[in-house]
C-alpha cells in the first residue's frame, strides 16, 4: 500500500516539468569528466583574431585575403595537421569572378571517429548595415564575424599539438560565406545561394567522406558578454548534440551564455549549406542579441572590430569546445 502517494505525484511533476536541457544535465551529471593537460587560453584566441585584422578586409581577390590564407595555412601546417587548400573560381551575384580558398585541415587522420569544426574566414566587402550611407561601402574589421571563430578553431589546433584525443579532428575554414548583395541594394535579391559560396563549391567537390559524427559550427562567437541560443536549422539537424555541448557549458559554470532559449535568426550558413549535401549533423555557436532578436549588434558594421571582441566570449566558447573534444568518446552516449 502506499503510504505517500502526493509525494509519488510530486515527484513525477518535477520529471516531466525538466526541459530538455535539465535532463541532458542531469545525464552529464553521471559521466566522469577528464580535464584538459593544457587548457584553452583566451588570450591566444585574442591574438589570432588581431593576426587576422592586421592583414586587412579578407575580401576575395584582395592581396590581404591572400596573405591571411597563407598565414592560416602555414600556422595549421606548423602544428602538425594534414592541410590541404581547395581553390575556387566562383561567380558572385554580379556574375564577378571571385578567387577563394578554402582550408581543410586534419588531426589524426587514421582515426575513423570524426568531428568536423567549422567556421568562414572571409569578411564581408561592405558595411551594409551601417546607417550613414558613406559609410556603406567601407570595409568592416570582421573581427567577430569571420575573425572570431577563425580564431577559436586554430587555438584548438594549436593545442592538439601535445594532446592525445581518441577521435579526429577535421577543421574546416571555409571561404566566400559573405558573398552577398549588399542590403542598401535592393536591385539584387537577397537569395540563400548568394551567401556561402566556399561551402556550396565543396559540397559540389568535396575533399572528405563528410561521414563524421557531429559538426561544430562557429560564426560570430566574440561579443562582449555573447550569449548563444538553440538556434532553429540546428535543432532540426544536431538538437541532442547541441544539448549536450550547452549542459557541458553549464557544467563549467557558463549557464548565463548559453541559454536554452529556441531562436530563430539564421537565414543561411555554412552549417545549412553542409548538411543539405551530406546529412551531416552540425549545430551552430552563434551569437543571439535578445534586445534586437537578431545578430550581435556590430555584424556587417565598420564598428565589428578587435575593440568590440572579448577574450572572456572567446575562452567560454573555445574552453567548452576543448572539453567537449577531449571527452567526446565518454559524451558519445549522452549525445544520442
Amino acid at each position: 500500500m502506499q503510504r505517500y502517494p502526493w509525494l509519488i505525484l510530486i515527484l513525477c511533476c518535477l520529471a516531466a516539468c525538466q526541459s530538455d536541457l535539465d535532463k541532458k544535465i542531469s545525464q552529464l551529471d553521471e559521466v566522469e569528466l577528464t580535464n584538459p593537460k593544457i587548457p584553452f587560453n583566451g588570450d591566444s584566441a585574442l591574438f589570432f583574431v588581431a593576426k587576422q585584422v592586421d592583414f586587412g578586409p579578407r575580401v576575395p581577390n584582395m592581396p590581404s585575403h591572400s596573405n591571411c590564407a597563407n598565414y592560416l595555412t602555414d600556422k595549421l601546417s606548423s602544428y602538425g595537421l594534414t592541410v590541404e587548400v581547395q581553390k575556387a573560381e566562383v561567380e558572385n551575384f554580379r556574375g564577378d569572378s571571385l578567387s577563394l580558398s578554402n582550408i581543410i585541415a586534419q588531426y589524426q587522420p587514421q582515426y575513423k571517429n570524426r568531428v568536423a569544426l567549422i567556421c568562414h574566414w572571409d569578411t564581408r566587402p561592405y558595411a551594409d548595415r551601417e546607417i550613414d550611407l558613406a559609410r556603406q561601402e567601407m570595409l568592416p574589421d570582421g573581427a567577430n564575424d569571420g575573425g572570431s571563430g577563425t580564431a577559436i578553431m586554430l587555438e584548438i589546433a594549436r593545442l592538439t599539438q601535445k594532446a592525445d584525443l581518441d577521435l579526429g579532428i577535421d577543421f574546416f575554414f571555409f571561404d566566400g560565406e559573405e558573398t552577398g548583395p549588399p542590403e542598401y541594394d535592393t536591385s539584387y535579391a537577397q537569395t540563400m545561394n548568394s551567401y556561402c559560396l566556399g561551402s556550396q563549391y565543396y559540397c559540389e567537390y568535396p575533399l572528405l567522406s563528410m561521414k563524421h559524427e557531429v559538426g561544430v559550427l562557429l560564426d560570430i562567437v566574440g561579443g562582449r558578454e555573447a550569449e548563444y541560443t538553440f538556434e532553429h536549422h540546428s535543432i532540426n539537424q544536431a538538437y541532442q548534440a547541441m544539448l549536450t555541448f550547452w549542459a557541458l557549458g553549464h557544467q563549467l559554470g557558463f549557464d548565463q551564455y548559453f541559454i536554452e532559449d529556441k531562436t530563430r535568426f539564421v537565414g543561411n550558413d555554412d552549417h545549412v549549406v553542409l548538411h543539405n549535401c551530406s546529412d551531416l549533423p552540425i549545430f551552430a555557436l552563434i551569437e543571439y542579441d535578445a534586445s534586437r532578436q537578431s545578430y550581435n549588434v556590430h555584424q556587417h558594421k565598420m564598428s565589428d572590430n578587435l575593440e568590440n571582441v572579448s577574450k572572456e566570449s572567446l575562452y567560454r566558447v573555445g574552453s567548452t569546445l576543448w572539453y567537449y573534444l577531449t571527452n567526446y568518446s565518454s559524451l558519445r552516449d549522452v549525445i544520442e
